[in-house]
């Protein structure tokens, strides 16, 4: 149920996020038209006067009136992390909104509407509940492969990343930052006593302006500048989403186009681009292509290890 008010709040966002504004009359009519979210009941002028004075707790955004009708400003700029939580948001009441098109709407695994869908959303609205309010967290994580750890821990943002939620937090145990993601593997959150204070100097943004995805730099592994060469058809792909925000275009033919970044090689980034092996190319530094070619070699030789045993087996049945 919270993370259905929550949801509520992001509705509230998208209406009023326009030139026009809108009335609180024609709020209510749209309001009751989205059964999912009101039941068809009334948005009552309490309930909206609350749920704008949560919005701007938990996303600094506020709704102002102006000649009856109400618009949305900005006097503190949420993050681009916060932007992309609400933009998920947006896209779980878009999804239950048209529940009704069934079959028609192909949704990826983790947008999809459905019972447990990804057992984020309790998690979700209690971490935000505990960073407005300084409140420390208890977790339950059980890393793949790995015993469960209990943590007391501190959370300081969530970042998304490829549909899934992470929460970047200090672990009091290790006095280190930590990443946990708010999938099957964070196997129970709850508030913990004590209180915490977000250090002065940290800044989401910018602990990830370095970083492919939730993997940030390492004294071991520092941000430099990488070329990659793709084919027409990857450029395409790479022009319209951008593959990191320092993503800039260095040349561009009809048969190849380099496009430079400005981060941390981490084990993710190179996964990625391993993905898109064959049409996306490392052009520099050198070192990087030969990190990437090497994992390559290793993959081939577990591979024709596998088919050679594989194979065995099978001349042995047939034997």
């Amino acid at each position: 149920m919270a993370y259905d008010v929550f949801k509520k709040y992001v509705w509230l966002i998208d209406q009023v996020n326009n030139e026009e504004g809108r009335s609180l009359k024609q709020i209510n009519e749209e309001w009751k038209k989205n059964a999912a979210l009101s039941g068809g009941h009334d948005l009552s002028r309490f309930s909206f006067m609350k749920y704008r004075k949560a919005i701007r707790q938990y996303f600094g955004l506020d709704i102002y009136c102006e000649d009856n009708k109400y618009y949305v400003a900005a006097p503190d700029q949420p993050s681009a992390t916060m932007l992309t939580l609400m933009e998920k948001l947006a896209v779980d009441n878009m999804l239950q909104e048209f529940a009704n098109l069934k079959g028609r709407i192909v949704y990826e695994p983790d947008l999809r509407v459905a019972k447990g869908r990804l057992k984020e959303e309790e998690k979700l609205r209690k971490v935000a509940d505990a960073m407005a309010h300084g409140r420390k967290l208890k977790i339950i994580y059980k890393p793949f492969g790995r015993e469960e750890e209990i943590r007391t821990v501190h959370p300081y943002c969530v970042k998304m990343h490829q549909q899934r939620m992470y929460l970047i937090s200090r672990a009091e145990e290790r006095s280190a930052l930590r990443t946990y993601c708010l999938d099957d593997r964070m196997l129970s959150v709850d508030f913990a006593p004590g209180k915490f204070s977000l250090p002065k100097d940290f800044d989401a943004e910018e602990y990830f302006r370095t970083a492919y995805g939730v993997v940030p730099q390492t004294e071991e592994i520092r941000p430099q500048k990488i070329l990659l060469r793709a084919d027409p058809t990857e450029a395409c792909y790479l022009k319209a989403v951008r593959l990191h925000t320092s993503q800039k275009i260095e040349e561009d033919t009809d048969s190849y186009t380099i496009f430079s970044y400005y981060l941390a090689p981490t084990k993710d980034f190179i996964e990625e681009i391993i993905k898109r092996r064959g049409r996306l190319t490392i052009v520099e530094p050198l070192g990087l292509a030969k990190q990437l070619l090497d994992q390559l070699d290793q993959a081939e030789r577990r591979f024709k290890d596998s088919y050679q045993k594989e194979k065995e087996k099978f001349i042995t049945r047939l034997i």
